[in-house]
C-alpha cells in the first residue's frame, strides 16, 4: 500500500517537472527563437517522455517506473562526474547529493518492483 502512495506521488511530481520544463521552454522560445525546428526537437523528447512516465506512474507500471529511474540516474552520472572533478571555487559536493536524490527513484523500483505491472490487469474476453 505504501509504495502505491509513493510511486503516484512520484508520478505526480514527474508531470509538475514536465510542466515546469514545458512552460520554460515555451517562455524561452518566445524570447529566444529556434533558427531551425529541430533545435526543439530535445527539449520536446525530454517533455514528452516526462508526461508519459508520469501517466505511468500513476497506473503503477513497471516501464514507467523504469524510464524515470533510468532519466534520473543518467542525471545523476554527470552529477558524480562533476563532484569528481572540481573546479576551484564552486560547490562542487553538492554533486553528490544532488546524484543520491536522483537515485531514488531507481532504489524504489527496486524495492517495490512486483508491485508494479507492466500492462493492465484487464484481459479482454476473446470473441
Amino acid at each position: 500500500m505504501m509504495g502505491k502512495v509513493i510511486f503516484q506521488i512520484v508520478g505526480g511530481f514527474t508531470l509538475g517537472f514536465a510542466a515546469i520544463l514545458f512552460g520554460g521552454g515555451v517562455f524561452t522560445i518566445m524570447r529566444y527563437p529556434p533558427r531551425v525546428p529541430r533545435d526543439l526537437l530535445p527539449l520536446t523528447a525530454v517533455v514528452v517522455a516526462l508526461i508519459v512516465a508520469g501517466i505511468g506512474l500513476l497506473y503503477l507500471r513497471k516501464w514507467a517506473a523504469l524510464l524515470v529511474s533510468l532519466m534520473g540516474l543518467y542525471v545523476a552520472t554527470w552529477q558524480v562526474q562533476g563532484a569528481l572533478h572540481p573546479v576551484s571555487g564552486y560547490a562542487n559536493w553538492l554533486g553528490f547529493l544532488f546524484a543520491a536524490l536522483l537515485a531514488i527513484p531507481a532504489v524504489l523500483t527496486a524495492v517495490y518492483w512486483r508491485m508494479l505491472v507492466w500492462t493492465s490487469k484487464h484481459v479482454a474476453p476473446a470473441s
